[in-house]
């Protein structure tokens, strides 16, 4: 049998927690969840992380809430532990409470924004499962744990499979179409600034005004910075490209796909 990590918020997800676990229970997996450190959402990181890491499937569950944040992060516990199992090549599941299921506005924050981001990331990523009860996610995750366990049990031992490299090879096709639009607007301000100092720097020669002058070329000293900017903008995007050439294979290296991995959360996480 799998060792399963079930990760989830835990406020407003409580019944449907219960129902995964007992589902998961009857099927003799063993489940380590966030109750095993007690029943809080502000559970202990690194326990989390290498608890996830032991772990032989991934099953994320997201409703509408982001969850806690601990101190010196800018990503929720849940967001973490599942960026952990991604980088370790762990097989992931995920499970979404629909959009049309009623769902209580005291479970749900207040400001949507960084859960419905994570959900769309979400979403690019994975083939989800929704539910609309706590009974519909049970029912889910135990036809979905047969399968990935089927499917691992085949790979035991083996690199990372098809579709690792596929989520990998999606990440770096989005992350090189963020980073081409950075180059396109860091080259446009420069220029923009660039531009705005020459005419100032004529218009104040013409008038023979000392401050324009001046101002012109503050202004023209000031597009180097967004010049830069594209500049390492542009080696990101060589070190990107150098990735996706090296994942270009059938079955690539598991070293690639580690260092690939690393590059993909480092870069996620600045």
């Amino acid at each position: 049998m799998a060792k399963v990590y079930l990760s989830s918020t835990y406020r407003d997800l409580i019944e449907h927690r219960e129902a995964a676990y007992r589902a998961l229970r009857q099927m003799r997996h063993d489940v380590i969840s966030m109750e095993d450190y007690g029943a809080s959402d502000e559970r202990p990181l690194e326990r989390c992380l290498e608890d996830v890491s032991k772990c032989d499937v991934y099953t994320g569950v997201f409703a509408w809430r982001y969850g806690f944040v601990p101190e010196g992060r800018s990503r929720a516990i849940t967001h973490l532990e599942y960026d952990h199992a991604s980088e370790n090549g762990i097989p992931r599941l995920i499970f979404l409470a629909a959009e049309d299921s009623p769902w209580p506005p005291s479970q749900m924050d207040e400001d949507l924004e960084r859960i419905r981001k994570l959900r769309a990331r979400l979403q690019l990523d994975h083939v989800v499962t929704f539910f609309n009860s706590a009974e519909d996610l049970a029912r889910a995750i135990s036809v979905a744990i047969a399968n990935v366990v089927e499917r691992t049990d085949d790979r035991a031992g083996e690199g990372a499979g098809a579709a690792d490299t596929a989520f990998l090879r999606r990440s770096l096709t989005h992350m090189a179409a963020d980073l081409e639009d950075g180059i396109r607007f860091y080259w446009n301000v420069s220029r923009g600034i660039f531009a705005l100092g020459v005419v100032l720097l004529l218009a104040g020669a013409f008038a023979q005004n000392l401050i324009l002058g001046v101002g012109a070329m503050l202004i023209v000293g000031f597009a180097v910075f967004p010049l830069a900017t594209m500049i390492s903008t542009r080696r990101k995007k060589d070190v990107l490209n150098g990735y996706g050439v090296a994942l270009a294979g059938a079955s690539p290296a598991p070293e690639t796909m580690r260092l690939v991995h690393l590059f993909l959360t480092r870069q996620l996480a600045a």
